[in-house]
């Protein structure tokens, strides 16, 4: 059989179990931390606060979005490169300011 006749795998129970792991690590990261520590403070001292949980909160969603379309889409895509971009300015405002 070749690979355009075979069935599309079913990716939701991974996307779904993605998605669950995601938002475990962003409930920890925003209910304990995760273990960054700076003393920036100001607009880059939020960023350093929070914007790593807000990566696994996007992540997780971008699964969650797959999951629901039992595929990864444009959406799901979108989103998980919008988390790219906040883990970016994240680490760029830690090492700058860290």
């Amino acid at each position: 059989m070749s690979d355009a006749a075979k069935p599309p795998r079913n990716l939701r129970p991974w996307f779904a179990l993605g998605a669950v792991i995601a938002a475990v690590v962003a409930g920890v990261f925003g209910f304990i931390g995760d273990g960054v520590e700076s003393e920036a403070s100001g607009f880059a001292g939020w960023i350093i606060t929070y914007a790593h949980t807000l990566v696994w909160v996007l992540l997780a969603l971008a699964l969650t979005v797959a999951a629901i379309h039992k595929k990864w889409s444009r959406a799901a895509g979108t989103i998980a490169v919008t988390a790219a971009v906040v883990y970016g300015i994240f680490l760029v405002t830690l090492f700058t300011n860290g």
